[in-house]
């Protein structure tokens, strides 16, 4: 058997610990949806905040990827894959579904290679999960302290941190998607050249470069985007790769029947506490 190295243990952590949502960053600014600006005629049929040349407004973007999803199911797939020295070492896959009214979420994610499964439930009640691994079901269950709960864990995945990835993005290209489709759509590419440590602080690995693709139709729905980046010291290259994509009118979340399991554990424990 292959001896795995502290640099792959850490990054394989990294990946069990994210639930499957891709690290790369957060869109935390509050949602205040406005109505996205109307191209001018020299621009016309080109996504809100983005011109022939680049993106004249990221937030002109994303507020407009917001009004695209609003008052709809949407479901998003999300993969996070990580490779050191061209080898696979990780892979998480996951499904978030949100009510049109995003008072629900749910999540199912699939980990690789520790074959683990994490799902999550969230509404006006609480937070919800269940986490299977060899064999073994843990059940969680936090109560509600808001009744925006569920609004606030939506409302954080309806962008997914591709905010912040087009914040920081360099040598931005757009292109027209040709196609007999409609709406127009438009491939939008972007590098970010960067000398930072990676975060992985067990590692000492920097981060030198990444690359972002984008498709943005003329409404400024970000149907989906991969990002990959690439990070090293003396021994070690790592690439980690993380790929979305946006659905509306999906089929809606579900209460997952295991709910009832999570509450009820939750309640023996506190009781067992309180004895």
């Amino acid at each position: 058997m292959r001896t795995l190295t502290p640099v792959v243990l850490a990054l394989l952590l990294v990946l069990s610990g994210c639930s499957g949502f891709p690290v790369i960053g957060t869109d935390s600014d509050p949602v205040t949806v406005t109505p996205a600006q109307v191209p001018t005629d020299g621009e016309k049929g080109m996504p809100p905040g983005v011109t022939e040349s680049g993106i004249s407004s990221v937030q002109t973007l994303i507020d407009a990827h917001r009004e695209a999803l609003a008052n709809r199911s949407v479901a998003i797939n999300s993969t996070y894959r990580i490779a050191v020295d061209d080898r696979t070492v990780g892979e998480s896959n996951t499904t978030i579904r949100v009510a049109a009214d995003r008072t629900a979420v749910s999540t199912v994610s699939k980990h690789t290679p520790s074959n683990a499964t994490r799902e999550t439930w969230t509404n006006e009640t609480g937070f919800y999960s269940k986490g299977t691994q060899n064999g073994t079901d843990t059940y969680r269950h936090y109560n509600a302290t808001r009744e925006s709960l569920p609004q606030e864990r939506s409302d954080s995945r309806l962008s997914m941190g591709i905010k912040s990835l087009l914040q920081k993005a360099s040598n931005v290209s757009v292109e027209p998607i040709s196609d007999d489709g409609s709406p127009d759509r438009y491939l939008l590419q972007g590098t970010q050249q960067r000398d930072e440590q990676s975060g992985f602080s067990s590692t000492n690995m920097t981060i030198q470069e990444g690359n972002l693709s984008a498709v943005i139709d003329e409404n400024g729905f970000i149907r989906e985007y991969e990002y990959e980046r690439r990070q090293r010291n003396d021994t070690t290259i790592a690439r980690v790769r993380t790929d979305v994509q946006f659905h509306v009118n999906a089929t809606p979340p579900e209460q997952p029947a295991w709910v009832d399991k999570a509450e009820n554990a939750t309640r023996n424990a506190e009781q067992e506490t309180e004895a």
